[in-house]
């Protein structure tokens, strides 16, 4: 018998939870969990004593107030639920807004690391799952660079405001992308000369090594534009993963003809060399000589009027080599005068966090009347012991 005739003729004598029950069954049966979803909440409505249809956008002037907290317990949990089975039924993009409706992120994160790379056909979908919606953007981000290339993955990764975490991981994705491509062009350059590079598995270094001095000057073996983009998304990162590739990038960067070398702003106005001082530095090779070129363009800038960016630069690298004392120094130096908001490297509170002297801090906070930064430093003072130089 047709299920709603049946329902239709049994409706006299059944109990309205009977009746409650078979539709719930029914609908499990069916694999029709958006309405299932809908008949959940119609169970707590007559559970509840509460309308079985509420007005829409009044519901909650027609709920007791009583009633609202177990009544969004039962809508979580029916979310909860049906968000399950449709993962159960590997319908993530169903699943998805449902686990968003109770914010929870989540299962829906772990199912997608269980799936395998999605087909062109999928990807449009998976990726804004993944990144436009956030609830998975490294994952989501290895997919663009895998269906879309170096060039939109740039694009992507420019385009989005995304928490530095996840920014950084990307950084470093699209560094080993652009080192592993790099790593290709030379090798097949270096087979069409009929030389091999001295290693079974040849490296960067080694690659460039074993390609000749007098190389053609218009030579070049990946996108410059990309070259120097991600090596710009590199100067944020700490040192750790990705410093490397970004060192060997820019060393080859130095092998390109001059008129290859980038036309960037100071610190960075001599090219590749300049980037290769940076990440070297990061990697505690010859620091002292990176940090003392650096801080002659913050000299420079200051006295010319520049802007802040050569400053950002030396407090970035001092912070990330551990030396907080000097980052202080270099931070009254060059950039107390810049509003917090618009710097792009360790905050004067990050630094003095650090160094446990809040001096500098203290003293910045009074000047410029704030008076929740002036009280942090002296409880941050009093939790550490720490002494500190007046100022």
């Amino acid at each position: 018998m047709d299920f709603y005739q049946q329902l239709n003729d049994q409706a006299g004598t059944l109990a309205p939870q009977t009746l409650l029950d078979l539709l719930l069954d029914h609908l499990r049966a069916q694999r029709d969990y958006a309405g299932l979803f809908q008949a959940m909440l119609l169970e707590a409505r007559a559970r509840l004593g509460l309308p079985l249809v509420l007005p829409q956008g009044e519901s909650s002037q027609v709920i007791p107030a009583s009633l609202q907290e177990p009544y969004e317990e039962a809508i979580r949990q029916a979310a909860h639920a049906v968000g399950h089975l449709f993962l159960d039924n590997q319908d993530v993009v169903g699943a998805w807004p449902y686990f968003r409706l109770i914010g929870e992120i989540e299962p829906v994160a772990k199912f997608l690391e269980t799936i395998p790379t999605p087909t062109e056909e999928q990807f449009p979908t998976m990726f804004a799952l993944a990144w436009q919606e956030g609830v998975h953007p490294k994952l989501g981000f290895q997919w663009v660079l895998q269906h879309r290339g170096l060039c939109n993955a740039i694009t992507t990764l420019t385009q989005s405001n995304v928490h530095q975490d996840i920014r950084n991981d990307c950084v470093i994705r699209l560094l080993e992308a652009l080192h592993a491509e790099l790593i290709d062009r030379l090798q097949y350059d270096l087979s069409q000369r009929g030389l091999v590079p001295p290693e079974p598995v040849p490296s960067l270094p080694a690659l460039l090594k074993a390609l000749p001095q007098d190389a053609p000057e218009d030579l070049y073996h990946i996108d410059l534009s990309h070259l120097n983009s991600v090596l710009e998304m590199a100067l944020e990162l700490p040192p750790g993963p990705g410093i490397e590739q970004a060192f060997e990038l820019s060393t080859y960067g130095q092998r390109l003809h001059p008129r290859f070398q980038p036309v960037n702003d100071p610190p960075f106005n001599e090219g590749y060399a300049a980037f290769a001082k940076f990440f070297q530095a990061l990697l505690g090779s010859d620091a002292a000589s990176a940090l003392g070129y650096f801080r002659d363009q913050a000299d420079r800038a200051k006295q010319e009027g520049g802007s802040s960016s050569c400053g950002e630069v030396l407090v970035h690298l001092l912070y990330h080599l551990g030396r907080f004392k000097e980052a202080l120094d270099a931070y009254a130096a060059y950039l107390a005068a810049v509003p917090p908001r618009e710097l792009r490297c360790p905050s004067l509170s990050e630094i003095s966090v650090q160094s446990g002297d809040f001096a500098a801090w203290r003293h910045w906070c009074q000047e410029r009347q704030d008076a929740v930064g002036f009280v942090t430093c002296l409880l941050l003072k009093k939790q550490s012991g720490a002494g500190e130089t007046k100022k």
